[in-house]
C-alpha cells in the first residue's frame, strides 16, 4: 500500500504545481502563457502567446523566421500545457498560428480551439490581460516560467533602442536588472507588473557568450553607432503594442497601427 501511495504522489506532483502559476503554460521545452486584451470578449476564442523562436523545428535557428518575415494565419496544432487556479496542470492542443515574427519584437500568437469562457467554466482557467500602458524603468517586475516552475524577481536596468542577434533586430526592448538571470527553458515566460498584475513583457534572450550580435549573444544598438554587449544579461519584449493589431476580437493585422503592417507590406 505504501509503494501504491508514493507513486500516486509522484504522479500528482506532475500535474500540480504550488505557487503563482495559474494562468502560465509550457509549450516544447519553453514557457508561455494564457493571454486576453483589453478588447476581448468572453466568447472569442484563447490566445496563448510564447517567443516565435520556440517553434523553430528543434530549436534550429535556420526554422525561424528571417528578419522582416511574419507568418501568419496557418493551421498549426502544438501541445500546450496550461496551470488552473488550483494549480493542477491540464492539456491542449493550439488550432492555429495566428502570427510569428522576430521582427521589432520575437513573439508567436497561437489560438485555441476554447473560448475564454469555456476554459474558465471548464478548467478553471483564467488568461493573465495584456496592459495598455508602456513600462516605466521604475517598475517592479516577476518573470514566471512554468517550464522551470521558477518565479523571478526583476528590475528594468534600461530599455535598449535596438536588440540585435543572429539578424534579427527587435525595438524598445527591456533590459532586465543583474539580479534577474533566467536560463534556458524561460524563453516565452510572462513578465507581469507586481503591482497590477498585467503581462507588461515577454522574457526571450540572455547573452550567455558575450560576442557582438550573434546567437546567444544580442548586442544592444545606440544612436551614433555605439555598440555594447553584456555577457548574463537577460532581455523581455515589450508587447503591448499588440493591442494595436486587433480591433475587438478581430484580428487585423494590415492595420496601419499594427506593427506587422510594415512587413506585410514588403
Amino acid at each position: 500500500m505504501k509503494y501504491f501511495l508514493a507513486i500516486l504522489c509522484l504522479f500528482q506532483s506532475f500535474n500540480t504545481f504550488s505557487g503563482t502559476y495559474s494562468s502560465h503554460g509550457k509549450i516544447f521545452g519553453c514557457s508561455g502563457f494564457l493571454l486576453k486584451l483589453a478588447s476581448f470578449t468572453q466568447e472569442r476564442k484563447a490566445i496563448f502567446a510564447t517567443n516565435s523562436h520556440c517553434l523553430a523545428s528543434l530549436g534550429l535557428p535556420t526554422d525561424m523566421p528571417k528578419q522582416g518575415e511574419v507568418r501568419l494565419m496557418r493551421p498549426m496544432a502544438k501541445r500546450i500545457k496550461l496551470v488552473n487556479e488550483d494549480n493542477r496542470i491540464h492539456k491542449f492542443k493550439s488550432e492555429q498560428l495566428l502570427f510569428s515574427t522576430m521582427s521589432t519584437t520575437d513573439l508567436a500568437i497561437l489560438e485555441l480551439s476554447y473560448s475564454y469562457e469555456q476554459l474558465e467554466k471548464r478548467f478553471k482557467i483564467k488568461p493573465l490581460l495584456l496592459t495598455l500602458e508602456k513600462p516605466s524603468s521604475d517598475l517592479e517586475l516577476r518573470l514566471i516560467s512554468l517550464e522551470k516552475r521558477q518565479v523571478f524577481s526583476c528590475g528594468i536596468e534600461k530599455i535598449v533602442p535596438e536588440l540585435r542577434e543572429g539578424g534579427r533586430s527587435q525595438y524598445q526592448v527591456l533590459a532586465l536588472s543583474s539580479n534577474c538571470q533566467p536560463r534556458a527553458g524561460t524563453s516565452g515566460s510572462a513578465v507581469v507588473s507586481q503591482v497590477s498584475r498585467e503581462v507588461v513583457a515577454i522574457n526571450s534572450t540572455i547573452n550567455l557568450m558575450g560576442l557582438f550580435c550573434l546567437p546567444y549573444s544580442p548586442c544592444e544598438i545606440y544612436e551614433g553607432g555605439k555598440i555594447l554587449s553584456v555577457k548574463y544579461r537577460a532581455y523581455a519584449q515589450q508587447i503591448a503594442l499588440l493591442n494595436d493589431c486587433f480591433q475587438g476580437n478581430e484580428f487585423k493585422p494590415w492595420d496601419s497601427q499594427c506593427f506587422l503592417a510594415k512587413y506585410l507590406s514588403q
